[in-house]
């Protein structure tokens, strides 16, 4: 299993960016080129699911854990995953951590943890 953790400094409150992050169903708003039709949820919050149209097939997402006091969540995708690497491998088991934290200087940070595994 690959695993892969990006910090970077965030240009906003912590709220603001968690409210943002934190909306599941509301990645269209923060992903480039990605039209309303290419979003379809299944309920919401914890356990809500999403489908996401890509240019390489369909992603299937479950929000695996959300915890708002900690500014916290995660979610997999569901199934076989029709996306591609840089090194063009497929991905499977793939699941991605995300949390805004405000460290020691004021500064808000977003932290990103995915680990997948790949098939060449």
């Amino acid at each position: 299993m690959t695993s892969v953790m990006i910090k970077r400094d965030v240009k906003a409150p912590a709220r603001e960016a968690w409210k943002l992050l934190s909306d599941f169903g509301g990645i269209g708003n923060i992903m480039r080129g990605m039209a309303p039709e290419d979003l379809t949820m299944e309920g919401e919050g914890l356990l809500a699911i999403r489908t996401i149209k890509t240019p390489t097939g369909v992603v299937k997402e479950r929000c695996e854990a959300l915890d708002e006091e900690n500014m916290m969540m995660s979610y997999s995708i569901l199934g076989d995953a029709p996306l591609r690497s840089p090194t063009t491998c497929r991905l499977f088991e793939f699941s991605k951590r995300v949390q805004i934290a405000v460290v020691l200087s004021g500064a808000v940070v977003l932290s990103q943890t995915a680990r997948c595994r790949s098939l060449k």
